[in-house]
């Protein structure tokens, strides 16, 4: 499972759900727990659709996850 915040909306999706996140709205993705012990990864595709689909548009808010 993991935690999806989509704009004020935050939901849990389990395997084989895809939300859908418009442009220009605040998002996070987290793994907020683990159940019982099992540990199952989490694996993003991100699928891009329009005009421009480049990577420097992107402006990150509070990134606390220790990425550059």
């Amino acid at each position: 499972m993991a935690k999806v915040i989509n704009g004020e909306t935050k939901v849990m999706i389990c395997g084989n759900e895809s939300p859908h996140i418009s442009a220009r709205h605040l998002h996070r993705l987290s793994n907020p727990e683990v159940i019982d012990v099992v540990l199952i990864d989490v694996v993003l595709i991100e699928v891009q659709a329009g005009r421009y689909l480049g990577k420097d548009d992107i402006i990150r808010f509070k990134y606390t996850c220790g990425r550059a």
